[in-house]
């Protein structure tokens, strides 16, 4: 896969890419509000591993499917309470 840097109305991803440049493997979209992720992406939607961080300083690791949070993970607020 190829890597690249694609920016959106309001974020901006880096990573790797299929053959129609839509995020597939892993990569990092940052969003306008300050908020990113790193990790998997399929078909363009986080799924697999990977962690949010979210503008508020609190994060969210673990499994994602079809855009959303989903099994396993750990949400930490972002005063570091588990």
């Amino acid at each position: 896969m190829e890597r690249k840097k694609i920016i959106y109305e309001n974020a901006e991803f880096f990573g790797e890419v299929d053959e129609n440049d839509i995020p597939n493997g892993f990569g990092m979209m940052f969003y306008s509000d300050n908020s990113y992720y790193e990790g998997n992406f399929e078909m363009g939607k986080k799924n697999g591993g990977g962690e949010m961080h979210f503008f508020d300083k609190s994060s969210y690791d673990g499994q994602w499917s079809n855009d959303k949070p989903s099994g396993a993970g750990v949400y930490t607020n972002a005063n570091g309470d588990v």
